[in-house]
Parts: structure tokens; C-alpha cells; sequence
């Protein structure tokens, strides 16, 4: 046993559950949007169960239908996150894009929510259980300005795409300017491994691009043209500011996927 990286390994972790601690005091709340497709109910209960999971506590829950059909156990996920102090709201988009009276579905996320952050979870997204409450330590304690911060990774293994070193990072963190990115996902056309649950954004950029309500097409998420949107809109953002991408991986996606198919998830 290498007794001083035991050490220091410890004293790592110290500092980081210290910065974890301070910015829990600061009770930011984050919003979480679930997006329920009427399809796939065992891709739904892993989505649902990583909510659940979720170490952080300062949650809002938004479920949002792109078919009008409500979720299975919708009802129980009001009842568990409750008792913890969570709200979760139902909204129907494609009921809501109708109904002139309540507005479209991003008119209703932008009155309806609190969050100061926001975290999306497409369809057979999985988060681990700490990857809210690490990113949102990690913004809430950086001096830059980061509109967002997402891990990826693109490493073939035994056939199968998993987290790996996509951005080749030899420091824990690399930040640049969004632009930057965005040029690089249209010369690779490769988003984060994650999809979009790989980030996690500040509210005003949600707001920017209309809570991404125009990336989907008859229901279905444009997931590589969202990515892009974003990224805009932090470029152009009045706050403008830097991306970050953090060493590891905090999400987890369905095997079957294809990397490279960016234009539908």
C-alpha cells in the first residue's frame, strides 16, 4: 500500500465533501425535466429510479409529455419526492402547444420553475446518483464563469461505447469558450456521451433558447441540434462565459445506441 496517495487521497475527498457542505448551505435549487415519450415504460422506471436516487436534495421535478398519456407510477414519484420535500409537476407539451390559454410547454417551465440550474433526462438517460450535487459544488464554487459543465467520453470497449476520455483531459477540468465546442461537435458530429443529461446549465440558458421547445420534431428530441442551440446561446449570452468538462463520467447510456447518429436520439 502506497501509504502517502492513501493520504492524500483522503485529504482529497476531505475538500471536496468541505465544498460539497458549503454550497448545500447555500440551498440552490435545481430543476429536473423528465421527458416521457408514452413509450419504452423499463427505459422510464431507470430514468425514474436515478431521480430517486439523487443525493441532492434541493429538487424540482418537471415531467413532460410529448404524448398526452401520463407516465406509469407518475402518481408514486409525486408521493415518494414529496415526503422528501421535492415538488413534481405534470405537463402534457403536446397538450400545452395547443391550449392558447396556458401557453406552450416552454412558457410553462419558465413560470413554473424555480431552479437556479437545470438538469434534462431524455428518454433511457441515466444519471448516478452524485452527478447533480458534484456539478452543481463544482459551478456554485468556481471563481470563472461557466454557464454549464458536462463530463463525456467516447471509448470502444468489447464492442460496446462507455465512458472514456473523449477530450483526452490530463487535468481534471478543461474549460473554453463555448464556440469552441460548438465547432468541434460539428467537425466531429459527436455530442457528450451522455446525451443531454451529460450537462448541467444555468437557467438563463434554457431561457435563451426557449427551454429547447423548438429541437423537437412531432415529439421526437433533435438531441445534436439542441447541443447546438446551447452552445449559441452561451456564446451569445450578455453573460457570456466559459464551458466546462469534468474528468469521469456521470452518466450512462443505452448500448444499442449509435454514437454518431446525431440527428435523432
Amino acid at each position: 500500500a502506497d501509504v502517502q496517495a492513501n493520504v492524500m487521497a483522503a485529504a482529497e475527498r476531505i475538500a471536496e465533501q468541505l465544498a460539497e457542505t458549503k454550497v448545500l448551505l447555500r440551498q440552490k435549487i435545481v430543476t429536473m425535466i423528465l421527458v416521457w415519450s408514452g413509450q419504452e415504460e423499463a427505459s422510464w422506471r431507470r430514468t425514474l429510479r436515478c431521480v430517486c436516487d439523487q443525493t441532492y436534495p434541493y429538487l424540482e421535478i418537471f415531467v413532460l409529455g410529448t404524448s398526452n398519456e401520463q407516465p406509469p407510477y407518475l402518481k408514486e414519484l409525486k408521493e415518494r419526492e414529496e415526503r422528501a420535500g421535492r415538488t413534481v409537476t405534470w405537463i402534457p407539451a403536446a397538450e400545452a402547444s395547443r391550449d392558447a390559454s396556458d401557453g406552450s410547454w416552454a412558457q410553462q417551465l419558465e413560470e413554473r420553475s424555480h431552479g437556479d440550474y437545470v438538469q434534462w433526462l431524455l428518454p433511457d438517460e441515466v444519471i448516478t446518483p452524485d452527478k447533480v450535487q458534484h456539478m452543481v459544488a463544482f459551478l456554485e464554487m468556481q471563481d470563472q464563469n461557466f454557464g454549464a459543465a458536462f463530463a463525456s467520453g467516447r471509448e470502444e470497449q468489447a464492442g460496446k461505447w462507455q465512458a472514456g476520455e473523449y477530450f483526452h483531459l490530463s487535468e481534471p477540468i478543461l474549460a473554453n469558450v463555448p464556440e469552441n465546442f460548438r465547432k468541434h461537435f460539428l467537425k466531429t458530429g459527436h455530442y457528450p456521451i451522455g446525451g443531454l443529461s451529460a450537462g448541467l446549465f444555468r437557467r438563463h440558458i434554457l431561457s435563451a433558447v426557449r427551454w429547447l421547445e423548438p429541437c423537437f420534431l412531432d415529439g421526437r428530441p433533435m438531441l445534436f441540434v439542441m447541443w447546438q442551440e446551447l452552445l449559441r446561446a452561451m456564446q451569445s449570452s450578455a453573460q457570456r462565459g466559459f464551458v466546462a468538462v469534468l474528468r469521469g463520467s456521470f452518466c450512462e447510456v443505452p448500448q444499442d445506441v449509435t454514437p454518431d447518429d446525431f440527428l435523432w436520439w
